[in-house]
């Protein structure tokens, strides 16, 4: 097996053995926290958004606020033992999350990190091995591994065959792929799969809302960050109202967000150019009556359909700007495209209980999150409708 450890232990042995902590055990606390500090003073760590959002997470703030949210299901809890964690290749920073998570949860945690190279992977275990080599943190040692290796069923045995609980963070083909390895009897698998997430605009709202160029910046917070590559990204834009309205929201909404795009700098590619316009036709090939948006610049494109029935909508991942939009007077036209597929609402000039009402709690197997603009990507210990904390650990009964 070709495996290289970025961080942690060698012996991956010892971290399968490592005894179960209970969850937000003082010392994982302490060692997340000084993490948080280091991250925030490395000097790269600026250039990279997402690593110091990592930072903000683990700061000592935070973890005692999510102690006191989440504390109270897990006083008779421990962990479960080895997790297991398959990190994604589209979220540079979704390893790290996952190890905290495992950790948070009083687990040990080998962590597959993607096999291509990110500049936040480096710059985080580089803060990871610094600290474990810290006696203050010395306890954490053997509790800790991350790895890189490429896409190989005997390495995958070989962990799922140690762990007690694995986490598969990716699309449907790698969650598959990964199940083809076994688990103990009493392992579980905990999986992240394709999903597919929307943002849903009240134009009325928007429209009166005086700060569109704050809204702007949430929604390319929400999309553009990571190339549209994460699931929480939204796709589909659904704009609430009539046309008239909704129209001149969507000329305010689209030129605001170019001139946010503009001063950040982005620019399509060539290949990012052509993947968007193969997505279009794709879709035209469903449904004819789409229509594409021009715009001068190729930095957003824009599909408009007569209904969100169109065969393959939710099957169409395409990065780098490409948006779904739709129109609507009612808000539960939605619930009836609402798929399991579904993960993430994000809403602009409306309540969110509104969606929760007439969509999420009318009786649909999708939608997870509501969450506003611009915080679509924010992490949380409930995900893809799982207590994370519940889940990755074990509760015992005593009477």
């Amino acid at each position: 097996m070709n495996i290289v450890v970025l961080a942690g232990a060698q012996v991956f042995a010892r971290v399968a053995a490592a005894a179960p902590w209970q969850p937000f055990d003082p010392r994982v606390l302490a060692f997340l926290s000084a993490m948080s500090g280091r991250l925030l003073r490395h000097p790269l760590s600026q250039a990279h958004i997402d690593a110091v959002g990592l930072a903000f997470f683990c700061r000592r703030s935070n973890l005692e606020s999510l102690r006191e949210q989440h504390g109270a299901r897990c006083v008779s809890a421990v962990g479960r033992g080895l997790s297991f964690h398959i990190a994604p290749s589209n979220v540079p920073v979704n390893f790290a999350y996952s190890l905290v998570l495992g950790l948070l949860s009083g687990n040990s945690c080998v962590v597959r990190t993607s096999s291509r190279e990110f500049a936040e992977t480096s710059i985080i275990c580089e803060v990871i091995s610094d600290l474990l080599r810290d006696r203050a943190y010395s306890d954490l040692g053997d509790r800790i591994s991350v790895v890189r290796y490429e896409r190989d069923r005997a390495t995958n045995d070989y962990f799922s065959a140690l762990c007690d609980v694995r986490l598969i963070w990716g699309g449907d083909q790698t969650v598959g792929e990964i199940r083809q390895s076994p688990l103990p009897p009493r392992a579980v698998d905990v999986v992240f799969a394709d999903r597919y997430s929307v943002c849903v605009i009240d134009a009325v709202g928007y429209v009166r809302d005086a700060d569109k160029r704050a809204i702007a910046i949430g929604f390319y917070n929400d999309t553009y960050r990571n190339g549209q590559a994460a699931c929480t990204a939204p796709r589909l834009l659904y704009w609430l109202g009539g046309a008239e309205v909704v129209r001149s929201a969507q000329t305010a909404f689209w030129s605001e967000l170019d001139s946010v795009l503009i001063a950040k700098g982005v620019a399509d590619s060539a290949i990012a150019t052509v993947e968007k316009f193969t997505a279009a036709c794709r879709l035209a090939l469903d449904a004819p009556e789409v229509h594409a948006v021009r715009h001068q610049a190729m930095r957003v494109s824009r599909i408009e359909v007569p209904s969100l029935e169109v065969k393959g909508l939710t099957d169409t991942a395409c990065g780098g700007g490409f948006f779904v939009e739709y129109r609507s007077e009612r808000l539960d036209e939605l619930k009836h495209a609402i798929t399991p597929k579904f993960q993430t609402v994000t809403y602009i000039g409306m309540p969110a209980e509104a969606i929760a009402h007439q969509v999420a709690f009318a009786g649909v197997k999708g939608v997870d999150r509501i969450v506003p603009n611009g915080k679509a990507s924010d992490f949380d210990l409930f995900w893809d409708g799982c207590d994370l904390m519940v889940t990755l650990s074990r509760h015992i009964t005593v009477t």
